[in-house]
């Protein structure tokens, strides 16, 4: 277990941060195949599972047995950090190594939320807006090309 592993299961932010600024490896695994995005959503560090993901964690690595960070978060019915993981990205195909989603798992422990969450994923997904420098121009704001974030409204794709 690396010392940012540590800190992200145990909901230290503040060493997260500096471990991160030092260089620490965001997507380095330990022996079960778990990165320190999988212990903070195990551990419902929502926080801490949202700087990880910010500075680029791969929202998606498997562990050894097969499980995503959603996996986790869904195992555990932690709704918020579900939404987070697929703001983020997060797929709703992959299977662990019995074959199973994080919506068979939703299910299976009974977490209705969660489930609601999974079955409608593109609702919670953020896509990304080009801003042509014309519209930046106009709006007096430079000349540089922008990445805006919005959520792609109910009933849109």
């Amino acid at each position: 277990m690396t010392t940012l592993m540590f800190a992200a299961e145990n909901g230290h932010l503040d060493a997260v941060r500096l471990l991160l600024e030092k260089g620490a490896g965001v997507d380095l695994k330990n022996s079960d195949g778990w990165t320190a995005l999988h212990l903070s959503a195990w551990h419902g560090r929502e926080e801490v599972s949202k700087e990880l993901l910010r500075v680029g964690a791969s929202v998606d690595p498997k562990s050894n047995i097969g499980w995503t960070a959603l996996h986790l978060a869904v195992c555990y019915g932690r709704v918020e950090l579900a939404k987070e993981l697929l703001r983020a990205g997060a797929s709703t195909d992959i299977r662990d190594n019995e074959n199973r989603t994080a919506l068979d798992l939703a299910n299976q422990f009974n977490h209705t939320k969660v489930a609601g969450v999974l079955r409608d994923p593109q609702r919670w997904r953020i896509r990304p807006v080009i801003v042509s420098p014309a519209e930046v121009r106009s709006k007096g704001r430079g000349k540089w090309f922008f990445l805006v974030e919005s959520r792609v409204p109910e009933g849109k794709s």
